[in-house]
C-alpha cells in the first residue's frame, strides 16, 4: 500500500509515492493519469475491433471474436439433411438417362429388323411379280373386238337344210393386238365363215361342241395375225349369240 501523503492544499490521499518538487510540493507523477488524454489515446481501438468496448470488462484474448461482431459468414450447419440428400437426388439422373437410351435403342433396333424383314419379303414376292408383271398389267386392261355383222352360214348337215347364226367377239389385253384385229377383220371373217360351215347341228347341240368350236375359231384368228407378222396376242373367241336352225 502507498503511504498517506498531504498536498499543499491540505488534502491527503493514499497512492504511490511521488517525487517532491521545489518547496515541498508534489511533482508530476511518472505514471499518466487514468483519464488523461495520453492514456485515452493509448487505449483507443478502431471501431468494430474486439477491444473497442465502451463498458464492461475487456476481453482477455486479442484473438477472440466477439459474438456481437458481424463477420459476414452465414452458418451452413443448420441444413445437414438437405446437403446429404443432394448427392442421392443427383445420382438417380444417370440411371434414368441410361434407361431412356436403352429403351430408345431397343425400339430403333426392332423397327430396323422389321423393316429389313419386310423388305426381304417384298423382294421375294417381287421376283415372280416382275416375271409376270406384263401379263398381270395386261389382264387389268382386257378389251373386246366385235366381228360385225353377225355370221350366218349353212351347216354341213345332209338330211336337211340347217344354218348357223352367231355373233362373235375376240378378246385381247394388248392394245397393239386390238389394232391388228381391226386391220385384219376381213381376213378373220373369211376364215371363220369356212370353219362354221363345216359344223353340224348335232355337233353344236351340246356345250362341249360349242366350246370346241370356240377353240378352233381362236386358232384361225391367230393364224391370220401370224401371217401378217404383227402382234399376235388374242386370248379368246367369245360367242355372244349362237343360233342353230
Amino acid at each position: 500500500m502507498g503511504s498517506r501523503l498531504r498536498g499543499n492544499d491540505g488534502r491527503s490521499f493514499v497512492g504511490a509515492p511521488r517525487r517532491l518538487g521545489a518547496g515541498g510540493s508534489l511533482g508530476a507523477s511518472p505514471w499518466p493519469r487514468r483519464n488523461s488524454a495520453a492514456n485515452k489515446a493509448h487505449r483507443t481501438f478502431p471501431a468494430g475491433s474486439p477491444r473497442h468496448r465502451t463498458h464492461g470488462t475487456p476481453l482477455a484474448s486479442r484473438g477472440a471474436v466477439s459474438p456481437f461482431v458481424d463477420t459476414g459468414v452465414v452458418p451452413v450447419a443448420s441444413k445437414p439433411a438437405a446437403a446429404a440428400d443432394a448427392p442421392k437426388k443427383k445420382s438417380k439422373l444417370p440411371l434414368i438417362l441410361g434407361a431412356v437410351v436403352l429403351l430408345g435403342g431397343g425400339m430403333a433396333g426392332g423397327w430396323f429388323i422389321q423393316q429389313r424383314a419386310g423388305g426381304g419379303h417384298a423382294a421375294a414376292e417381287g421376283a415372280p411379280a416382275g416375271e409376270h408383271g406384263a401379263s398381270a398389267k395386261a389382264k387389268a386392261g382386257a378389251t373386246y373386238f366385235a366381228l360385225d355383222p353377225a355370221f350366218v352360214v349353212n351347216l354341213a348337215d345332209t338330211d336337211a337344210t340347217r344354218y348357223l347364226q352367231a355373233d362373235v367377239q375376240v378378246m385381247t389385253r394388248d392394245p397393239e393386238t386390238l389394232k391388228a384385229l381391226q386391220d385384219q377383220a376381213p381376213a378373220i371373217r373369211n376364215r371363220l365363215l369356212l370353219l362354221f360351215g363345216q359344223q353340224t347341228a348335232a355337233g353344236l347341240a351340246q356345250r362341249s361342241g360349242k366350246e370346241r368350236l370356240q377353240e378352233a375359231a381362236l386358232v384361225e384368228v391367230k393364224k391370220v395375225l401370224a401371217g401378217e407378222g404383227g402382234p399376235n396376242k388374242p386370248e379368246a373367241v367369245l360367242f355372244t349369240s349362237l343360233v342353230v336352225q
